[in-house]
């Protein structure tokens, strides 16, 4: 690696713009390709969306995010994460951000457990199979009276899409498997603060209620595994210690625990 500076190149009649390295460090800089998450940094950079029912019914302000955060867009909350655009926009899908008058929010498991069930209600009452390809005006058109911005409603869809399908433009789809164990886990992490324990049967019932009639007998536990705990045969919780539901996804690599993160790595090599 050279530090260079701007010059011009004497040879000949004629003078022309080049460049000339004035100073080579003494050490190596080996770039490595990391695994992890850009998930942990959009967390802390975009504020929370609660939804109509907490207020935030104005979407040009978020008027729930703590004190420090201000409004950015998608552009640069990027430019402020050390990761490829790639992994960024991977992160982007897996938290459900959207961006609206210029500035992004994320959803609480809240407003994402009310949004998607507005979203089931809407597909049932209009016979829309989430299975099978379905034009999204449909959708939205049943659901406009919900107060839910159609940005935050189109990155939901794209949430629940199959991992090699992109839900832009006109059509979306929902993948069966990701949809159940996501729906799942979701509507146990919102009873966190409220009530840490409930029946089986009863959270079983919710579940199924919010799913397809043709999904609901993959609805079991075993799509869950890792994102509950069971403190007696009847009862169930979200386990607080696990997966966070609005922000990972399996199939992402993670970073082994022993991996030094870039800046540390670069700050050894100083």
């Amino acid at each position: 690696m050279f530090l260079i500076e701007p010059s011009l190149s004497t040879g000949g009649a004629l003078q022309s713009p080049s460049l000339c390295a004035i100073a080579s460090p003494k050490v190596t800089l080996e770039l490595h390709r990391i695994a992890a998450s850009s998930v942990p940094q959009l967390k802390k950079l975009i504020p929370i969306f609660h939804g109509p029912e907490f207020g935030d019914d104005d979407f040009g302000t978020v008027m729930s995010s703590p004190v420090g955060f201000e409004k950015r867009s998608k552009i640069d909350v990027f430019a402020n994460i050390p990761a490829c655009e790639e992994e960024c926009e991977r992160g982007w899908t897996e938290v459900v951000a959207f961006e609206l008058n210029g500035g992004c929010m994320r959803p609480s498991a809240w407003a994402l457990l009310s949004a998607y069930k507005a979203l089931f209600s809407a597909a049932t009452s209009q016979g829309i199979r989430l299975d099978s390809q379905f034009l999204i005006e449909d959708l939205w058109q049943a659901m406009e009276d919900d107060d839910y911005p159609r940005v935050f409603v189109e990155a939901l869809l794209a949430k629940l899409a199959p991992g090699n399908h992109i839900t832009q433009g006109k059509w979306a789809l929902v993948d069966k498997s990701k949809c159940i164990a996501w729906l799942g886990a979701l509507i146990l992490e919102t009873q966190q603060g409220i009530k840490q324990e409930r029946l089986v049967s009863d959270f079983l019932k919710e579940w199924k209620d919010n799913l397809p009639e043709v999904w609901r007998a993959s609805a079991s536990l075993d799509s869950i595994e890792g994102y509950y705990v069971q403190p007696n045969s009847t009862t169930i919780r979200f386990n607080g210690d696990g997966i966070n539901t609005s922000s990972v996804s399996a199939g992402v690599n993670r970073a082994p625990s022993s991996a030094r993160k870039w800046h540390e790595k670069f700050r050894s090599g100083r």
